[in-house]
């Protein structure tokens, strides 16, 4: 999910273990850092690229990250562990 006014790369979701996960905050910035690098004209012109554009955000975007994270699909700190 692309804030397009921020710009920005604010949530998604990754698959695997044949289910839909939250991403983490470090895939999130990744994505982003992606989107800037290879389609920087998403934010203008999001459909041109298969982009749906609603308003508001997607009920899988508000619901709360699980707890205890997957391990290996976490944020910084607990891939730290390794």
């Amino acid at each position: 999910m692309i804030d397009l006014l921020a710009r920005k790369v604010i949530a998604g979701q990754d698959r695997y273990h044949k289910r839909w996960h939250p991403m983490s905050v470090r895939d999130v910035d990744y994505m982003q850092q992606i989107l800037e690098e290879t389609a920087d004209d998403i934010f203008d012109a999001p459909r041109e690229h298969g982009f749906e554009l609603v308003d508001h955000p997607p009920s899988w975007a508000l619901e709360a990250w699980p707890w205890p994270r997957v391990y290996g699909r976490t944020d910084d700190e607990y891939e730290q562990a390794d």
